[in-house]
């Protein structure tokens, strides 16, 4: 009888398991090399592979989130001699989802072969070739995304200007306007007064008009640094000079956001762990740097992507080798650095091989792409599902608090908070009714205002909350768009 009882909780004990963590390939790939991360609309995800299709020469394609209904909606032919009139090569990087459209970029193609910008319907109609990349002004836009602060695109190139180590651009949504607005150089002889080379990624993080984003090289000893700039192009200022000692070494990806601190990863580690990676955080002014995890190969090596963050506050990541099998991990942490957790090993066939870009995250699902692996050894698209530790807006504790206005609301996307005699700093974060988180700022203390620009965003329903830098909820509630 004991054993039988033994038997059952053992039983009911796999059943829970499963019912808070689940892996499952949604899709294996039959051409080319996904990359990047997958684009949430809707019931639908949309995601690049940088070779394969029609041409061989990379293509778009949507997938439904149950993993069915994989479509290639596109497919890039290199063709073109007219300036805005070409079809690029080798998409490299995310979709930027705006009003209706999906924008990306190309690493190679278009009327000088150095990569383009291009917008196209979600159904695959309707490509426009938004500009053409040329080596004076930054060529071979690299991974990441298009970000979009107002009006108009932010990016980088990983090659080209003055010196060919990348350049920071602007362009306007309808490609107009593009603007070479910084050309590294990797110069200077004081520490925290260099630039770097090589920019990590086209994503930014943004906050009260500076980018702040990160290089591969270059920097005081050579290994890459964190920066910030005006969106104007001014006031380039070196936060971080990454050593390879105490800071690690050859940042990839993006910077995240999160309260009053950035988090990211490095390909190499800090000293002794050099080959390897590790994660880190610190303050948006450059200091409290952090180590948060050196990897050790058996729990993950070389990242290669960006980090997520979910309502709750558990960060997740990839990285593109290490693991049981060394085809790289899925993984999950605290933001204080406790609780490092590999979530599944990347084994090739049955679940896919070297993740390269960085999961999205939709309450209490990971969605995700593998560069190899899968039945055809070209990829595959995964789902994981982790109910324990990603929970919804309102599973967090409140605190005491003044009157907070958000106002006009409804609005056309353009609205201004106001907080009366905040107690403590805090960030107010806007998601859409998916649980995508698509902003976040902070808030001072004492009468805080804050007019924030979402007019890019499609009319509809928003939840927002604003949040201590502990995570403790001040006001949450519904924003409407309408246009």
């Amino acid at each position: 009888m004991r054993k039988k009882v033994q038997l059952l909780v053992a039983i009911l004990f796999c059943f829970t398991a499963i019912a808070h963590a689940q892996f499952k390939k949604l899709h294996d790939m039959s051409t080319g090399q996904p990359n990047g991360s997958l684009t949430i609309v809707g019931n639908v995800m949309y995601g690049t592979a940088s070779a394969g299709g029609a041409n061989g020469f990379g293509y778009l394609f949507s997938i439904s989130r149950n993993g069915t209904n994989f479509k290639d909606i596109f497919d890039f032919d290199d063709t073109g001699s007219v300036a805005n009139k070409c079809n690029g090569k080798n998409p490299n990087g995310n979709l930027t989802y705006v009003n209706g459209k999906l924008y990306g970029f190309t690493n190679y193609g278009g009327l000088h072969s150095d990569g383009t910008i291009f917008s196209i319907n979600t159904n695959g109609s309707g490509y426009e070739d938004l500009w053409d990349f040329t080596s004076s002004s930054g060529k071979w836009p690299y991974q990441g995304l298009l970000t979009l602060c107002g009006k108009k695109f932010f990016g980088t190139t990983n090659l080209g200007g003055a010196a060919n180590f990348g350049v920071i651009f602007s362009i306007d949504t309808n490609g107009n306007n593009y603007t070479d607005l910084y050309d590294f150089l990797d110069t200077g002889t004081v520490v925290g007064r260099y630039d770097g080379q090589y920019p990590s990624t086209s994503t930014f993080s943004v906050i009260n008009g500076r980018l702040y984003g990160m290089t591969t090289n270059g920097g005081a000893y050579g290994y890459g640094e964190i920066y910030a700039i005006d969106t104007n192009g001014k006031d380039y200022m070196d936060l971080l000079d990454f050593d390879n000692i105490n800071y690690g070494a050859s940042p990839q990806g993006a910077l995240l956001l999160s309260g009053h601190k950035f988090y990211g990863m490095t390909s190499l580690g800090n000293s002794g762990y050099s080959s390897y990676g590790s994660i880190f955080s610190i303050d948006t002014n450059g200091t409290a740097y952090q180590t948060l995890a050196n990897l050790a190969s058996t729990n993950g090596a070389t990242p290669n992507g960006d980090l997520a963050i979910s309502p709750k506050g558990k960060l997740y990541g990839m990285t593109y080798a290490g693991g049981t099998s060394g085809y790289g991990v899925l993984f999950s942490m605290d933001t204080n650095g406790q609780g490092y957790k590999v979530l599944a090993s990347f084994t090739g066939t049955a679940n896919g091989s070297f993740p390269e870009g960085n999961v999205t995250v939709e309450r209490d699902t990971l969605f995700g792409i593998t560069q190899k692996g899968g039945t055809s050894n070209v990829g595959a698209i995964f789902e994981y599902i982790d109910t324990s530790m990603v929970a919804g807006l309102g599973n967090i504790s409140s605190v005491a608090s003044s009157a907070f206005y958000l106002y006009p609301n409804p609005n056309s996307g353009e609205f201004i908070v106001k907080g009366e005699m905040l107690k403590v700093n805090s960030i107010i974060e806007v998601y859409n009714i998916l649980g995508a988180k698509i902003y976040s700022n902070e808030l001072s203390t004492f009468n805080s205002q804050l007019s924030i620009d979402l007019s890019n965003n499609a009319s509809g329903i928003y939840l927002y909350r604003i949040i201590t830098n502990n995570g403790e909820l001040i006001k949450e509630g519904k924003l409407v768009i309408e246009k």
